[in-house]
């Protein structure tokens, strides 16, 4: 009779579930240190994430993931996100966010276009927040037009973000102006005309005349 073949090896044991867990741990980690070096170099993406979750309550929060997920796209180069919060604008939900150029209303378009209402700092003469029992609403006056933004949860968030567009305008007005240019000087050709002509009238006397006419040959 012929021997019967040997079995198949065994398949290999599972990984101990203490290795999964371990190395679960370490991902979540890394994802931790990746997401904070994201946070001190000012990425807008992981601001807006990590703002999100301090700002945007519950009863919002689901309407505008898409939002807070790529509100990144639609800022300006180098633009720095002050603080945000979800709200409703012109009959649809969407976020608000405070930047250091502008106060936006920011709605992600799915099925309809996406929306970017902007007010820059400039064109916004006061802002004003209400803090209800569940909602916030806050009232940016820009160039003669008022933006009602509303149902802003929780309600804080309101008052926050009307701080912090109070603040830039603050700043902004206390912000030295820059300096006027001196204008160039007058092309010394153009001068000594003006200087022949004002000797010709007999306002500068010939020594006067003299000096002069010799201190702008000098300098041609």
């Amino acid at each position: 009779m012929s021997t019967p073949p040997s079995p198949p090896p065994p398949p290999p044991p599972d990984p101990p579930r203490r290795g999964l867990v371990q190395r679960g741990r370490e991902a979540h980690q890394a994802a931790l240190a990746a997401h904070a070096a994201a946070l001190a170099d000012g990425d807008p993406a992981a601001v807006a994430r990590d703002l999100a979750k301090q700002k945007i309550g519950s009863m919002i929060a689901m309407h505008v993931r898409r939002e807070v997920k790529t509100v990144a796209s639609v800022l300006q180069e180098g633009e720095r996100i002050v603080t945000l919060a979800g709200g409703e604008y012109g009959g649809g939900h969407g976020l608000v966010v405070a930047t250091d150029r502008r106060v936006l209303f920011y709605k992600h378009g799915f099925v309809s276009a996406t929306k970017v209402v902007d007010f820059p700092y400039s064109r916004i003469g006061s802002v004003e927040a209400k803090k209800g029992m569940i909602w916030g609403k806050v009232t940016i006056h820009a160039s003669g037009n008022d933006a009602v933004i509303e149902k802003i949860d929780p309600a804080s968030s309101a008052v926050e973000l009307a701080d912090a567009v109070r603040a830039e305008l603050a700043r902004r007005e206390s912000a030295p102006a820059a300096a006027t240019p001196a204008p160039p000087p007058a092309d010394p050709h153009e001068r000594l005309r003006a200087l022949t002509a004002l000797h010709t009238d007999g306002l500068l006397t010939d020594e006067e005349f003299a000096q002069k006419r010799a201190a702008l040959i000098a300098e041609l």
